[in-house]
């Protein structure tokens, strides 16, 4: 997601800063006046120079005078707290900001900028109110929207992101920024025909644009038969965006390449078709184990029977996830994976082995191959929602629960997990309460149906708490 950005000088504002620096005229002797320190001062902080920028400002103020003064002043102040800002002093900058909007209340930049900073600070209810007034003010922004878009977004309110981006689709019906927002809602819920058509729609406004070829990406990439696709387009995004906010998580999902390990040996140190040098005593009888069952896997393909050997081989890696941190068991994995990349299993046992490392980016990898081997398999679908859920890719989790629940309708686990990205993770209040109403009607005698009504509440008192969000 897009990061939200301040708002430095707009429309109005800027030709009335423009206006005090191209009146002001430099004496050349004697203090600066305040119209001198204000243009010094806006000069520095285009260039960079923040820390004398601002205090040529706060000089400025402190002499007074028509260049500090109503709508001039008022820039003054939001140039100052944007510095202040960025200089990590943040309520210096909340100040400024104020001591600009008290000065004119109908000034776009200094609302924008106070509403974005409460944002960032995770303050919704300063900071929406702000944003909202922002929108008002000038008829044409779609600025503000989209920063309530994408902010409620991330805060799982999927409801009222919604209404943000259509609201600034009608400002402006061909902003690739807008047409994203509204497919990754699209893509949360789980209309992933209607989430394509509004990324492909922001690609014909801008076919470079990164955050609409990173979820097409991500849409592709649980659709069986369409990894190509996925891959693709985020090879597209890091070409788009080396540097973009999804560059690591993207450069992630093209990884996973099993390189193939040549270190393994027989026990007497010579080469080996499927030995491993087990040293010491900490071999120890789990390893040994570990180690027949791979080379029972290996006489087993041997005899032709693949599919044998491919049992014997996941195994293995789920032994070798009971000792996740030794050498041999990092080896067991990786030529398991070499030589039965279309297994399922191994696939799933080697998520296991990489959640106990602590690597849910290979996890994830790994559960979503064995998905894709095997488009009903329970065990990954259910492992790719869990571990998609803790690194919150909730896209991810939502569409491997709901591919989950469309095998086994009355998966009690899979239903759980599901009501509980609706309604806690995504915000969509309505879904997340129906889900649990099923989880109810399905699963009556699970436990966690006496938590059915207590879930509900809390959801309904979350809704209740919310700032009113009038659509336009």
């Amino acid at each position: 997601m897009k990061k939200l950005c301040p708002r430095w000088l707009s429309g109005a504002a800027a030709m009335a800063v423009a206006a005090v620096v191209a009146s002001a005229g430099l004496c050349g002797c004697g203090e600066p006046t305040a119209e001198e320190l204000v243009k010094q001062g806006v000069e520095d902080l285009r260039r960079g120079a923040v820390s004398t920028g601002v205090e040529s400002l706060e000089k400025a103020v402190s002499l007074g005078g028509p260049a500090v003064e109503g709508t001039q002043g008022a820039e003054v102040w939001n140039w100052i707290g944007l510095a202040r800002w960025a200089l990590g002093d943040r309520e210096g900058a909340k100040a400024a900001f104020q001591t600009s909007i008290e000065a004119v209340p109908g000034g776009f930049a200094a609302n924008y900028n106070l509403g974005m900073l409460w944002l960032e600070e995770g303050r919704m209810e300063e900071g929406i109110p702000l944003l909202k007034t922002a929108k008002d003010l000038d008829p044409s922004d779609v600025l503000s929207l989209l920063a309530i878009g994408d902010y409620t977004t991330r805060q799982g309110r999927l409801d009222l992101a919604k209404r943000m981006y259509e609201a600034a689709k009608k400002r402006d019906a061909r902003n690739p920024a807008v047409l994203t927002g509204l497919g990754r809602v699209a893509l949360l819920g789980g209309e992933k025909a209607q989430a394509e058509t509004y990324f492909m729609e922001a690609l014909e406004m801008d076919k470079g644009y990164g955050p609409a070829l990173y979820d097409l990406g991500v849409l592709h990439s649980l659709e069986e038969g369409s990894g190509e696709e996925a891959a693709e387009y985020f090879r597209r995004y890091l070409e788009a965006e080396p540097g973009g906010v999804r560059a690591e998580v993207a450069a992630e999902r093209l990884g996973g390449k099993v390189v193939e390990q040549v270190s393994f040996r027989t026990a007497g140190g010579g080469e080996g078709g499927g030995g491993v040098n087990v040293s010491g005593a900490a071999g120890g009888a789990r390893k040994e184990s570990m180690v027949d069952l791979w080379k029972r896997a290996k006489e087993r393909k041997a005899e032709g029977d693949t599919a044998g050997a491919a049992e014997l081989a996941a195994r293995a890696v789920e032994l070798a996830g009971e000792d996740a941190g030794s050498e041999v068991s990092m080896e067991v994995v990786r030529r398991a994976l070499a030589e039965y990349p279309a297994a399922a299993g191994v696939q799933v046992a080697a998520g296991m082995f990489w959640e106990k490392k602590g690597n849910l980016a290979g996890a994830q990898e790994a559960y979503r191959k064995a998905q894709k081997l095997e488009p009903q398999n329970s065990t990954a679908l259910e492992s790719l929602a869990r571990v998609a859920t803790a690194r919150e890719e909730y896209d991810t989790a939502v569409m491997a629960l709901r591919q989950l629940l469309a095998a086994e309708p009355k998966n009690a686990n899979a239903l759980w997990a599901l009501a509980d990205l609706y309604g806690d993770k995504l915000g969509m209040t309505g879904k997340g309460m129906a889900t649990y109403r099923e989880f109810e009607r399905e699963c009556s005698t699970d436990p966690r149906a006496q938590e059915v009504e207590e879930k509900i509440r809390s959801l309904e008192a979350a809704e209740a708490e919310l700032p009113p969000l009038e659509a336009e």
